[in-house]
């Protein structure tokens, strides 16, 4: 995970400074390009890249006229400088052997974007529940500081109980029962740390884990004072599997939140 944040800090760093480079001058009415999108950051060997529904999908790069206007009539072209992953027909990317960091560009209207890093990892086939599934946390009813979970999600294996980096494990709260205490506030939020974020990466231990954040100050205030019990549930899921066999798994972490 240290290695994906450091490969994301250089990127922005990178981006931050310069968000295309011009090629022979912009054409076709480009005036600037966005940097480019990968669905994913991992691509299974022998497979096409794909989001966290499992879909197939090329790279995305957006292209702006001079008025900032989405220019949406002209298809980007997609390259790579390394081996180890093929542009299909469609800019789709194949992953052909294992390797990291393999750089994708993008280019529109005469603009090319600046690489964007790909590893081609192992296929996934399984994934286990990493955290308990059912946890309990308290906190102080009028606490004025947040309170976090267990780290949990989920664990990504290869065959052979091989781990899969790289690969993208998604975190969505299907069910809860906790109060707001105003309007637009938020009470629980599955956090990296203390950024809210619902996707995470996995590491090189194959794992994909976020923590669940509760809010004391944002709960209702009569819940809070009669101890009332709420609970959340979090779906956390991954694609397995590869080709018309790649599918979404899910499970499901269950959290009680208990004021003291």
């Amino acid at each position: 995970m240290n290695r994906l944040i450091a490969r994301l800090a250089a990127l922005v760093a990178a981006v931050t400074l310069v968000a295309c480079i011009e090629l022979s001058g912009p054409g076709d009415g480009v005036f600037s390009i966005e940097p480019l999108q990968l669905p994913s950051p991992g691509i299974a060997r022998g497979d096409s890249i794909r989001d966290t529904l499992g879909r197939a999908l090329p790279p995305t790069v957006i292209a702006r006229d001079k008025d900032g206007n989405v220019i949406d009539t002209i298809d980007a072209r997609f390259f790579t400088l390394d081996r180890g992953v093929t542009v299909l027909p469609g800019g789709f990317l194949r992953g052909d052997s294992l390797r990291s960091d393999a750089r994708i560009v993008g280019e529109v209207g005469g603009l090319q974007t600046l690489p964007v890093p790909v590893d081609v990892v192992v296929p996934p086939v399984r994934v286990v529940e990493s955290g308990a599934t059912t946890d309990t946390i308290t906190f102080a009813a009028n606490a004025i500081t947040d309170s976090l979970s267990s780290p949990f999600g989920l664990s990504v294996r290869a065959a052979g109980d091989t781990a899969v980096a790289s690969w993208l494990v998604r975190f969505t709260i299907v069910a809860s029962s906790v109060v707001p205490r105003r309007e637009g506030v938020v009470p629980v939020t599955i956090v990296d740390a203390t950024v809210a974020t619902r996707i995470d990466t996995t590491d090189a231990s194959g794992n994909g884990l976020r923590q669940l954040r509760v809010t004391p100050l944002f709960m209702d205030e009569a819940r809070l004072a009669q101890r009332a019990r709420d609970s959340v549930t979090v779906r956390v899921s991954a694609v397995v599997g590869t080709g018309r066999d790649a599918h979404v798994v899910e499970r499901d972490f269950k959290f009680y939140l208990q004021p003291q």
